[in-house]
């Protein structure tokens, strides 16, 4: 019943929206977490879109891993991560600041690069040792009263 046969999705009036990316910038834009003008959202974007290549990255290679999964955990989180949070905390210094990735309000990359990051720290908690911008974000965002509250009510699962 997917439209693309997977999921995520999203039904707005009635139309089943594929791609969480996609869907997600809709809601930012309708909730104004996508930035104040044009160059802002498209910084959100870069963000974004940063993130997002950690997190394909930990699907193709961790997610996905059928055999052999702790040496290619192991190998992931020494190599792919690290690059990618190094990418992560450059784009930072360029457009956020002090716990906000770009400009100085909660913008929906502050809120991917909590979810993405979620996931990379149960395989290694001091990971982000090493990324100031990256865990003021994360600071920022669980202290956020409404993602707080989320956080404290929400089910355990193992995604």
């Amino acid at each position: 019943d997917a439209p693309l046969g997977q999921l995520p999705y999203l039904t707005v009036d009635g139309e089943k929206m594929p791609q969480s990316i996609a869907f997600a910038r809709m809601l930012a834009r309708r909730f104004n977490m996508a930035g104040s003008n044009e160059l802002e959202q498209t910084r959100t974007d870069v963000v974004v879109d940063t993130i997002s290549d950690l997190q394909n990255s930990y699907y193709l290679k961790v997610f996905k891993a059928t055999e052999k999964k702790d040496e290619v955990i192991a190998k992931f989180l020494s190599e792919d991560a690290l690059v990618h949070l190094e990418r992560i905390e450059t784009i930072l210094g360029l457009y956020g600041n002090e716990g906000f990735s770009v400009g100085n309000s909660l913008k929906w990359s502050d809120l991917h690069l909590f979810d993405v990051t979620s996931i990379i720290l149960t395989l290694k908690a001091d990971i982000l040792d090493k990324f100031p911008k990256i865990k003021a974000i994360r600071k920022t965002v669980e202290s956020n009263e409404k993602v707080a509250a989320y956080l404290k009510s929400r089910p355990e699962t193992s995604f």
